[in-house]
C-alpha cells in the first residue's frame, strides 16, 4: 500500500523549484529539454566541490565506461544520462511510467536511447531485467521497508551480470537523530512502529510516506543472503545526513 500511495507524488519534479510535470517534457523540443536539463541538473548535482560532487564521485557517473547500468527508480533520468554521456548503456525502471517516459525523453534530447524500460509494480522487488553490470539506486531504497529493499537487493543480484556493482544512495542514522532527537533503534526495527517514525518521514521528505535509515551496520544486515556484499559504506555529506553504499556480486 505503501507504494501504490506514493506514485503520485513520486511523479512530481526531483529538483525543487522546478516545476515542471513529466508530462510536459513530451510537448518539449529537443532544444527546450536540453536546456531544462542545464538549468536543473545544477540544483539536484552542484558543483564538485560540495556534498553532490562527493555523491557524482562515489556513485562513478562521470567515471563509469562501456558497461551496462540498471537505473532503478530513475526519475526523470539526470543519473542515466551521466552514464550515457560516459558510454554507457542504461537500462530505466521506475514505478511510475510518466517517469519512465520522461527519463526517455531525456535521454533522446541528447541523443540517447535506454535499451530497456522496466515498469516496476506496487511491489518493486518483483521485476525482471537481465544482463547488467551495475544496480544504480540513488535515493531509492531508503523509501521502502527493510524487508522490500531486501527483496529488491535479492533480486537484482539475480538477474545481474556476474561480477556485478550495486551502488546505493540512502538517509543515514545521523539524518534519524538530527530528524527525531532521538538514538537510531536496532538495526532489525520495523521502523514505521516507532513512535518518532513520522517525524523521520517529515524531516526528510515533506510529500514521503515512508523512510528508512543506514549506516555500516544496518547495511551488512540489509545484504544478507541478498548474494551481495557490502565494499564501502562513506557518509558523503558535511552532517553525514545521506551515505554512499557500495555493494560487490558475491
Amino acid at each position: 500500500m505503501i507504494f501504490e500511495t506514493q506514485v503520485g507524488e513520486w511523479s512530481r519534479p526531483p529538483i525543487g523549484g522546478v516545476n515542471t510535470p513529466n508530462d510536459r517534457l513530451a510537448f518539449m523540443t529537443d532544444e527546450e529539454v536540453r536546456e531544462w536539463v542545464e538549468l536543473t541538473w545544477p540544483k539536484q548535482y552542484g558543483e564538485p566541490s560540495n556534498w553532490r560532487g562527493l555523491y557524482r564521485s562515489w556513485l562513478g557517473l562521470d567515471n563509469t565506461h562501456d558497461r551496462t547500468v540498471l537505473d532503478f527508480g530513475c526519475g526523470f533520468g539526470f543519473d542515466a544520462l551521466s552514464y550515457a554521456r560516459t558510454g554507457n548503456e542504461v537500462l530505466l525502471a521506475d514505478i511510475v511510467h510518466g517517469n519512465l517516459m520522461a527519463a526517455t525523453r531525456v535521454l533522446m534530447a541528447h541523443g540517447y536511447l535506454p535499451s530497456e524500460i522496466v515498469q516496476l509494480n506496487a511491489v518493486p522487488g518483483d521485476f525482471h531485467c537481465d544482463g547488467f553490470d551495475i544496480f544504480h539506486a540513488s535515493g531509492v531504497l531508503h523509501h521502502m521497508p527493510a524487508e522490500a529493499a531486501r527483496r529488491v537487493l535479492y533480486n537484482a543480484r539475480v538477474f545481474a551480470n556476474d561480477e556485478a556493482e550495486a551502488r546505493l544512495m540512502l538517509y543515514t542514522d545521523h539524518l534519524w537523530m538530527q530528524a527525531t532527537k532521538t538514538p537510531t533503534p536496532p538495526i532489525d526495527f520495523e521502523m514505521d512502529t516507532h513512535p518518532a517514525f513520522l517525524d523521520f518521514v517529515r524531516f526528510c521528505d515533506a510529500v514521503g510516506f515512508h523512510a528508512e535509515w543506514y549506516n555500516e551496520e544496518r547495511m551488512q544486515w540489509l545484504v544478507e543472503g541478498t548474494g551481495w556484499k557490502l565494499l564501502v559504506w562513506e557518509y558523503i555529506r558535511q552532517d553525514n545526513g545521506y551515505g554512499i553504499a557500495l555493494l560487490q556480486a558475491e
